[in-house]
């Protein structure tokens, strides 16, 4: 009968690796082992075994204390309250009774003072063995190192500080022998140890002597065989001796060749020297204030490529203008940044500081000092607004930040006009871009303006200005402005009607209308160029716009079947992901606004009925898509606004909007029947992207895909591009994003206007799926983990996904990685525990419609498993050998992720270095081993290896192909296709793998690739093939053929556009739905 109260044991727990059948565990045990080993097998529990409440089991960290581990035989019983530790490696037999609260420890503090520079009491870690049919009484303790024998029994409340002898009765603290199971008596300190019994009749024993003779036997033989071990192992040792003392002589050489290149670098030394003595001197300056730097180094202007140049000399360089005019941080930013000396004393080390310095001294000069002192206190000011954070009052904020941005603009003003400072223009014979500026007052946003152009604009940028007769000291202002066509106009026109009069004298092919109160951040307008010139469809370009407290003012605007119009996303933070994708938009805003100028002129330019301004950039937009021209919003378009800095009040700017409302809504009243309408629900999610209606997919997966992140993300990246290349639209979440994930970049590989949302948890998913419910017509999951983290979405909130197709890209059958683990660390699993993975694995994809395997061995499990449509799509690699010729190259490639401890690349590796590399060296090789990659996860020992080259992570590829003689891949668990090997061998590299990846090709040994498993046959496989022309050629160009025939980009689309045949759209939307 149970007891109430007390929780039923389980035969499973999150904590431990592997429970053998008939294993019992109280759901009150715990487990302590480090977060990033949940890969690695450290506990394992043997048949039969039963522990028992508030048991607590500890193992290390593998790449700390490499013996760390902890295995229970068959039918082991761990009574409550016991604490085992594996740090230190705890192996326990067979048929062993723990009694209540013993102590196993494996690890402890040492006793020897802390080596300089290391941890204070470092961790002393000895491996504890308890042999077979071993007794340890109640609140027992075992200390590190000790090995209790076989049929020992351990007296309660003893201290075991020393090997116990099999068949021992010990007892105390510290325990001593107080007698053998097999004497009748025994005296203080037990009889002597007696030797082996030589074998008794059993005709004439009892029972029990004889099976305690048996045991001794058995003991005895294992003892001979642990002899044995030892011998073996002794061998081992002088070989490695031998290996190690080769190693020493040939690192003599190279110390004595070092230092004889050393003392050619005398002259360059003590040049250094002067040079960093010079730096310090004028270190200290830099300490006495940031406005000496100013006036001794002259102006800095920030470079499209992001290149600090000296401009000219100035008398009154003010902070201000380094900051917001040359780097575009704005007003708010710029007066919450301490002083740069203060950053410079208490934010870096002094070493730091010093080094930091001189590097940036000798790369870039002084101008590239002044940007790291910006670079410290821009990440100074987020830390500040990362604490201050979401308690602020956006509207207060906002106020609070326009009236700081006013101020500092008036101050910088006032010093410009102090100055003798110009701005100068250089549009050269034949701009590629005039930028149209109409002014009207505002003078100190005005110059803002102006700087930041002079900055970014360079030589082929023509700059238009139209004064309406400004009432403040902007005459003076444009007395000094150079290489700018400047018209001035007697009397105040308005903004329309001077923005056309700017248009009519531009002599570029693009023109931008720019407001006066607007600072395009650096990249901005080669961003808009580049999209105008990528396609002749686009009328016009617009960005996100920022207001002066860093949030959106606009990511796009839509217009309401009404007439009026929204900022889309308006508040919001300025990487919202929502904001950050490229897309068409109803129109984009005034405030920067690039488009076609003959296109411009031929529609008429802005509609002078709306004159003196607003609506025009609305209704020129609306006459741009009836013309079959489009308008696109994109987000790496950034523009700093002041907003209503040129309409001389908010609430006229309001009553000119609602007088032009009017008037665009009675124009465009047939146009304005097929928009949306505000007051519908989810109205802004479908306005505010204007398009033909193409089908939607919400795609999951662990990370954003990027190719640098192997396991499959390369082929998940070539999926996304297939489906934009279909026209479909994607919103891309990951669930298992780093938290230091970087906003979306421009470069990611994903289609531009795909949508992105990295490191959304499972609720939020559903939070995403609610809040859009019908909006998408396919989804994708990848990956099991996903599907299993999702597990609770398909079954109890089912209606979310209305009548959405479920599409489950497997990427892999990750059982087989397990298994092939499993056998690969001799501990195989047995038939029935192999089945039960795969099952519980192909369970996941119930709720799929489709299943999309990578390969053809794969696709047959999952239809063996009862699943009727499941595809291959494999990956997208096109053949482009290089021409590098045999004799030419040299040195092994090897091309993976190498971060996550334990993963299988990072255990090829380990076992490629220590176990082939020695072999290769023998047969006198004298090749290097270069691995591209991100190596975190590597031994350090690995960085300071002559023959090692790591490299790190390397965005192209294509040079190291080029250069190497051979690839490998020693890869000896995984599952699904290995990519690097078809990307080598695309490259024109021929590949050493194990059979392993041969297999999950499908390549034969000697035609596509060479073979190995075993140490020796690998090595002799990778000087074959370095030595070789001849079968060098051979498996290059079969490994060319096999991947012009299965691996082709062509093949791949094809099965994309396949499947998307098979899982059309569930709606098909009219244009702007």
């Amino acid at each position: 009968m149970k007891q109430q109260g007390v929780p039923d044991l389980t035969t499973s727990h999150p904590g431990i690796d592997i429970l053998e059948p008939g294993c019992r565990v109280s759901p009150t045990c715990t487990v302590r082992r480090p977060g990033d080993t949940a890969d690695a097998a450290l506990i394992r529990l043997g048949r039969d075994c039963t522990l028992l409440d508030n048991v607590r089991l500890v193992v290390a960290d593998p790449r700390e204390s490499p013996a760390s581990g902890l295995t229970l035989g068959d039918r082991v019983i761990v009574n409550v309250g016991c604490y085992l530790s594996g740090e230190g490696g705890l192996v326990i037999e067979d048929e062993v009774l723990l009694g209540p609260h013993v102590q196993i420890l494996s690890a402890g503090q040492g006793l020897e003072p802390a080596q300089a520079g290391a941890a204070p009491n470092p961790s002393a870690p000895a491996p504890v063995a308890i042999e077979r049919g071993a007794w340890i009484g109640a609140g027992a303790i075992i200390l590190p190192g000790c090995r209790v024998g076989a049929g020992a029994v351990v007296g309660a409340g003893s201290v075991v500080a020393s090997d116990v002898p099999p068949l021992a009765v010990v007892a105390g603290n510290p325990a001593r022998v107080m007698r053998r199971r097999l004497d009748t008596a025994a005296g203080p300190e037990g009889p002597e140890a007696p030797g082996l019994p030589a074998g008794p009749d059993p005709a004439e024993e009892h029972g029990v002597l004889r099976l305690l003779y048996d045991d001794l036997k058995s003991a005895h033989a294992a003892l001979r065989r642990e002899r044995d071990l030892l011998q073996n192992n002794y061998l081992v040792l002088e070989k490695g001796y031998l290996d190690l003392k080769d190693e020493n002589e040939n690192l003599g050489h190279r110390c004595r060749d070092l230092r004889e290149e050393g003392s050619q670098h005398d002259a360059r030394c003590a040049a250094v020297l002067e040079e960093s003595e010079a730096l310090r001197k004028h270190y200290v300056r830099l300490e006495e204030g940031y406005k000496n730097l100013l006036r001794q180094y002259e102006a800095v202007r920030l470079a499209q490529a992001g290149m600090v140049q000296i401009l000219q000399s100035r008398r009154h360089l003010t902070r201000y203008y380094l900051q917001k005019m040359l780097f575009g941080i704005d007003a708010v930013q710029a007066s919450q940044l301490r002083s740069f000396a203060w950053l410079l004393r208490h934010r870096l080390r002094p070493r730091t500081r010093w080094n930091t310095l001189r590097d940036r001294y000798r790369q870039f000069g002084w101008p590239g000092v002044a940007r790291l002192f910006y670079e410290f206190a821009l990440r100074q000011w987020k830390g500040d607004q990362g604490a201050a954070g979401e308690a602020a009052d956006p509207a207060v904020s906002l106020e609070t930040a326009k009236a700081r941005l006013r101020e500092q603009a008036e101050a910088g003003f006032r010093d410009f006009l102090a100055s003798d400072e110009t701005i100068r223009f250089a549009p050269g014979d034949r701009p590629w871009l005039s930028i149209v500026l109409v002014l009207w007052g505002q003078a100190e946003l005005t110059l803002a303006c102006l700087r930041a152009l002079a900055g970014e604009a360079g030589e082929g940028v023509e700059i238009v200005i139209v004064d309406n007769a400004s009432p403040d000291a902007t005459p003076s202002l444009l007395d000094r402005v150079h290489g700018a066509t400047i018209l001035r106009n007697q009397d105040n026109v308005g903004f329309l009607l001077a923005a056309n009069q700017g248009a009519m004298a531009a002599a570029a092919p693009l023109v931008l209308f720019l407001n006066n109160d607007a600072v395009p951040r650096p990249g901005s307008l080669g961003q808009a160029r580049a999209l105008l010139a990528a396609d002749a469809g686009i009328g016009a370009v617009g960005g996100r716009i920022l207001l002066p407290d860093g949030r959106l003012q606009e990511a796009g605007c839509v217009v309401w079947s009404d007439g009026s119009c929204a900022g889309y996303l308006r508040g919001e933070a300025a990487e919202a992901p929502e904001a950050l994708f490229r897309r068409d938009v109803d129109f984009c805003s005034g405030v920067f606004l690039m488009t076609r100028t003959g296109l411009f002129k031929e529609l008429g330019g802005f509609d002078e009925a709306f004159a003196p301004a607003y609506y025009e950039e609305v209704d020129y937009c609306m006459r741009l898509w009836e013309h079959g021209a489009r308008v696109v919003y994109d987000p790496w378009i950034v523009v700093d606004h002041y907003e209503y800095g040129s309409a001389g009040s908010s609430e006229a700017a309001a009553k000119r909007m609602a007088t032009n409302q009017k008037r665009f809504q009675a124009k465009h009243a047939r146009a304005l029947a097929d928009q949306e309408s505000a007051a519908l629900a989810g109205a802004m999610l479908r306005a505010r992207m204007r398009g033909t209606g193409a089908a939607r997919v919400l795609y999951v997966d662990d990370r954003v895909p990027r190719p640098d992140l192997g396991g499959g993300f390369p082929r998940a990246q070539a999926l996304l591009a297939a489906l934009g290349e279909h026209g479909l639209f994607a919103t891309v979440v990951s669930l298992a994003e780093p938290m230091t994930t970087p906003a979306r970049r421009p470069d990611d590989g994903l289609p531009p206007g795909f949508e992105v949302m990295p490191g959304l948890t499972p609720d939020k998913l559903v939070e995403l799926l609610e809040a859009r419910q019908g909006y998408y017509d396919l989804f994708f999951v990848s990956r099991p983990s996903n599907m299993e983290r999702l597990a609770f979405l398909f079954t109890e909130q089912a209606g979310l996904l209305g009548d959405m197709a479920v599409l489950y890209d497997a990427e892999a059958v990750w059982a087989f990685r397990d298994i092939h683990r499993a056998a690969v660390f001799g501990h195989p699993m047995p038939e029935r525990q192999i089945a039960q993975a795969l099952r519980q694995e192909l369970d996941l994809a119930r709720p799929a419609a489709c299943v999309l395997a990578v390969s053809e061995t794969e696709r047959e499990v999952f239809r063996q498993g009862g699943y009727g449509d499941v595809r291959v799509l494999s990956h997208a690699v096109a053949a482009c050998p290089t021409r590098t010729p045999f004799a030419e190259r040299a040195d092994i490639l090897f091309v993976g992720a190498l971060f996550t401890p334990g993963s299988p690349n990072v255990d090829s590796m380990v076992w490629f270095v220590e176990k082939v590399m020695p072999l290769l060296r023998r047969a006198n090789l004298g090749a290097r081993l270069i691995v591209a990659g991100r190596n975190d996860a590597l031994p350090r020992s690995f960085a300071a290896r002559p023959d090692v080259v790591l490299l790190g992570r390397v965005d192209d590829l294509s040079a190291w192909y080029g250069k190497c003689r051979i690839f490998v891949a020693p890869t000896r668990f995984s599952a699904g296709i290995p990519l690097k090997i078809v990307e080598a061998a695309g490259y024109g590299l021929p590949v050493v793998a194990t059979s392993l990846l041969a297999r999950q090709l499908g390549w034969n040994d000697g035609v596509e690739l060479l073979v190995g498993d075993d140490p020796e046959t690998f090595a002799r496989q990778c000087l074959r093939l370095y030595r070789e022309p001849d079968l060098w050629a051979t498996v290059q160009a079969g490994a060319l053929a096999r991947i012009d025939r299965e691996y082709s980009r062509d093949c791949f689309h094809d099965a994309v556009a396949a499947l998307l045949a098979d899982y059309p759209a569930g709606r098909r939307r009219p244009e702007g739905a």
